[in-house]
């Protein structure tokens, strides 16, 4: 069954919403925003009583243990409908992913079930990450002979 193309772009300038997408952009950008202001607060206030490049890992670890932990208690979620992409793209989505794909497969044991499937969501990411890392370290490499 073929649709008239009309008649297509008709239903979906019915469907669409621009002013809720535009107030999922600024939800995503102010959440996301006030997670960097947060980092940026942590990283002051542990720049303060040690040196910056383990500020700067302690700083990572309190986000990734913080949102971990969110996950857990089921916090995170509630969070995360609010400020859909706003805690995707920063560390906190990464740990989101791998802590809840842990928690989902608890059931079936520690090594089986949480051991086997913490990188389930997230491997893609790290596989793509150091895929993509290496293409990019190469092409330096190589670009630094021309």
């Amino acid at each position: 069954m073929l649709i008239d193309i009309n008649k297509y772009k008709a239903l979906t300038k019915e469907k669409k919403d621009y002013k809720v997408i535009s107030i999922n952009c600024l939800k995503a950008f102010f959440s996301g925003g006030v997670i960097c202001i947060l980092g940026q607060i942590f990283l002051n206030l542990y720049g303060k009583y040690m040196e910056e490049k383990m500020a700067i890992s302690i700083m990572l670890l309190t986000f990734i243990i913080a949102a971990s932990f969110l996950t857990a208690i089921g916090i995170f979620d509630y969070i995360g409908q609010f400020a859909h992409a706003g805690t995707v793209i920063p560390i906190t989505g990464f740990s989101n992913s791998m802590t809840s794909s842990a928690l989902e497969y608890k059931s079936e044991g520690f090594l089986l079930g949480i051991g086997a499937n913490t990188f389930k969501l997230a491997g893609a990411i790290i596989v793509l990450g150091t895929f993509f890392g290496y293409i990019v370290g190469l092409i330096k490499y190589l670009w630094s002979f021309i």
